[in-house]
């Protein structure tokens, strides 16, 4: 993947960009220059960076050779992997609720995408915030049908990656004494 990174600056005519790229450990991934132009912008094409924090460091140097003396500094984040989303076990209850619990790890967890199938074919669904890749999901409903009921369940993070593979879980209800 080849990332451009550009930007802009306005100290009288700046010949120059000295650029550092720190990665993952704050080890050195790149650096180069870049010519900025006449109206003061800047780019710089890096490529093969994977998934981490990375910081640029960008030091313009004028047409005469003076150094801005303040570096401008970016901190970003290249997330290219989606959630993995796990379903942790059928569901729990607990004083007469049901609850669905999982998990959705990634570096920028956003939500997952919820949804239970009963037996009749009748989908019920919910979209819930990740705290910290988990979440849990008290059913809106009694689970009254008795038969194969589906969960199935989307991971997405804040980038807009989704999860390719989706969690499900086939359970059975049976309400009949024996």
């Amino acid at each position: 993947v080849t990332y451009r990174l550009s930007g802009a600056f306005f100290f009288g005519a700046a010949a120059t960009v000295a650029l550092q790229l720190n990665g993952p450990g704050s080890s050195t991934v790149a650096q180069g220059t870049a010519t900025v132009g006449a109206d003061g912008r800047w780019s710089w094409r890096v490529d093969g960076l994977g998934d981490g924090n990375y910081r640029l460091t960008a030091n313009a140097r004028d047409a005469a050779g003076n150094v801005d003396v303040t570096a401008a500094q970016r901190n970003f984040t290249v997330d290219l992997t989606p959630p993995d989303t796990v379903i942790n076990a059928p569901p729990a209850r607990s004083n007469g609720q049901f609850t669905l619990s999982g998990s959705a790890p990634d570096t920028n967890p956003a939500g997952v995408e919820i949804e239970l199938t009963a037996p009749d074919g009748t989908v019920t669904s919910q979209t819930l915030a990740v705290s910290a890749a988990n979440w849990n999901w008290a059913l809106p409903l009694a689970l009254t049908q008795e038969g194969s009921w589906t969960v199935r369940a989307t991971g997405f993070d804040t980038l807009g990656w989704r999860d390719a593979t989706p969690a499900t879980r086939t359970f059975f209800v049976d309400r009949t004494a024996p």
